[in-house]
């Protein structure tokens, strides 16, 4: 919600609908700036809402609040928009770039920990994903047409996979294996390097 409320929906063993828990930490917590969730994100035990004012790591399993992941760039907080792991580092999409730290690190919460992809030529990153083997794309929005960018698993450069559309990417999904990128009408499909072979046009508003 809005106001940095989330709902943790739980279901019976017959796969009806369970209790439903509202989870208002964050929506109470004295902090500035917008708490509504840019993406939810599971990974284990792990819960991660990531916001304007960093990502607020919550336990499933207690169902609280752990920390709250803040990176900054000159003094500045940097909204997070997405959140991955993959090769033992958590990665964020935010609007200077990817920033990434190790998944063990000590203090997820200090800026300090956070260090910015040099590598990654792009800046305002809006969605990122991974395959199994540990891969990552994620789409950088430009005035124009957006780009969609690969690194490949083991390695530390990204490639502009997109250069020969024009389209605004609405959004990136991913079932570990294949990769796909919606727009405003259609879906692109690639193939199993994560390399775009076809835009479907006729599937639709996709977001």
């Amino acid at each position: 919600y809005v106001d940095g409320t989330f709902d943790l929906v739980a279901f019976d063993v017959d796969g009806t609908l369970g209790q439903v828990t509202a989870v208002k930490d964050l929506a109470e917590a004295d902090l500035p700036g917008s708490k509504r969730p840019n993406q939810l994100v599971v990974e284990g035990e792990r819960l991660l809402v990531c916001t304007d004012i960093g990502v607020v790591e919550f336990d499933l399993g207690a169902l609280e609040v752990r920390d709250t992941w803040k990176v900054e760039q000159n003094g500045q907080a940097l909204p997070i928009r997405s959140a991955v792991l993959a090769e033992d580092r958590w990665w964020l999409a935010t609007a200077e770039g990817v920033w990434s730290a190790p998944v063990n690190a000590a203090f997820p919460g200090d800026p300090a920990t956070w260090e910015q992809d040099q590598a990654l030529l792009a800046t305002d990153i809006r969605s990122i994903v991974r395959g199994s083997d540990g891969r990552l794309a994620l789409i950088e929005r430009r005035d124009g047409a957006d780009a969609i960018w690969l690194r490949p698993a083991g390695q530390s450069a990204w490639q502009e996979t997109t250069g020969e559309y024009s389209e605004q990417w609405t959004a990136l999904a991913s079932d570990g294996e294949r990769l796909w990128a919606s727009t405003v009408f259609g879906i692109l499909e690639t193939d199993a390097d994560w390399l775009p072979t076809s835009l479907r046009t006729d599937a639709g508003s996709l977001y």
